[in-house]
């Protein structure tokens, strides 16, 4: 009746998802990335994997595993 789970699932997973990639990158590496990505991919068209590809070349990490469990 009130979209609830709607809602949840639309807007607070994506925090989730960030705050744990930045727990599992380092919080210094993250917000490196991050700028990293945000310079590359401003005023065009990302996909999500773009995204991953920016934070395993930032960290050095391989970020599959963490996609699979996703």
């Amino acid at each position: 009746n009130t979209n609830r789970a709607y809602g949840t699932a639309a807007y607070s997973m994506g925090t989730v998802f960030l705050h744990q990639l930045k727990y599992v990158m380092g919080e210094e590496t993250f917000y490196k990335a991050m700028r990293r990505y945000y310079n590359t991919w401003k005023f065009k068209h990302p996909e999500p994997t773009d995204f991953i590809r920016v934070m395993e070349k930032s960290s050095g990490l391989q970020l599959g595993w963490y996609m699979s469990y996703w």
